[in-house]
């Protein structure tokens, strides 16, 4: 089977355009004439594999200090920055996780601190259901 891969459908530069804001707060709106960054995840196997794989777009606003994501097909699933407990991972998580800004989450980066997800290198999928 096929490790997960997430993909960036923006070039690197764009990501650096978008986040020249520095904001810091789930709410927080880049300009609007900056384009959106969309990414693929693909891979996922198992139990919450629907749930994960798929097109994610850059909503726009900051979320913990970076970019949020929602999945186009479902929009009560998330790619997120989690900074609960300093864990400071990117995840996927439901709507429910993203409102509370707790660690739940689908799958998330073995690696932290990463600036953006497409950085990381392992992934690892909760098995159970949220």
């Amino acid at each position: 089977h096929k490790p997960l891969h997430i993909q960036s459908v923006v070039s690197a530069s764009s990501m650096a355009e978008l986040n020249k804001d520095g904001g810091r707060r789930y709410g927080k709106r880049r300009s609007a004439s900056i384009p959106k960054k969309r990414l693929v995840i693909q891979g996922a196997t198992g139990i919450n594999a629907a749930a994960v794989n798929g097109e994610y777009f850059d909503t726009g606003h900051i979320y913990n200090g970076k970019p949020l994501y929602q999945k186009k097909a479902d929009p009560d699933r998330w790619l997120r920055y989690v900074t609960a407990g300093h864990l400071n991972q990117w995840r996927v998580s439901s709507s429910q996780s993203v409102k509370a800004n707790d660690d739940k989450g689908y799958i998330y980066s073995k690696e932290s601190d990463l600036a953006n997800p497409v950085e990381g290198k392992e992934w690892y999928a909760w098995m159970g259901t949220e």
